[in-house]
């Protein structure tokens, strides 16, 4: 009885992903030195953004989070290519970012009068998660697309305004407002 309780188990294996469902890679960065507040303004603005986006974001802010974040970026990218070959890196976008607080290293500082100020190095853990798109998410976003794009060409721009008459002639003249009743 004692040899059957400890026999052991196979191994559960985890099912194949099926065609349609969704793939992810990820990528972090530990003990980053860089405090973690100062490293989400970057983060929030490339959260959901395709890889493309996010990378050209990253290109033009000027923060020193987006030189961390960059590099976590690639590093998911290259995960992906490395991982699977049969996923189109432009097709990836930015399902998770998050960034978290790392230790933090104490030093001291002579202060006035014999006293010490303690200085906080912050650190910073960032997790950077890409995935693709499934088949529905991607027949959502043609849908939205159509919708957006009008029939018969270019966008008309302003708000409420006249737009041109069918043979090309200019819009007609407002009417002149009412005389106020007396």
């Amino acid at each position: 009885m004692a040899e059957s309780a400890t026999a052991e188990k196979a191994p559960a294996k985890d099912p194949a992903p099926a065609a349609d469902e969704a793939k992810h890679f990820t990528a972090k960065i530990s003990f980053a030195r860089i405090s973690p507040r100062k490293c989400r303004y970057v983060v929030d603005l490339v959260r959901g953004h395709n890889i493309n986006r996010a990378l050209d974001i990253i290109k033009v802010v000027p923060n020193r989070g987006s030189y961390f974040l960059n590099k976590v970026l690639r590093s998911a990218l290259a995960n992906a290519s490395h991982l699977s070959e049969d996923v189109d890196t432009d097709d990836l976008w930015v399902s998770r970012a998050e960034v978290g607080p790392g230790t933090t290293i104490k030093r001291w500082s002579p202060a006035p009068m014999g006293r010490a100020c303690q200085i906080m190095k912050r650190t910073s853990h960032i997790f950077v998660t890409l995935s693709t798109l499934t088949e529905a998410e991607k027949a959502k976003k043609a849908e939205k697309a159509k919708k957006r794009a009008k029939p018969g060409g270019a966008k008309t721009g302003g708000k409420g305004g006249a737009k041109p008459a069918a043979g090309g002639a200019a819009p007609a003249a407002p009417a002149a407002p009412a005389a106020p009743k007396a």
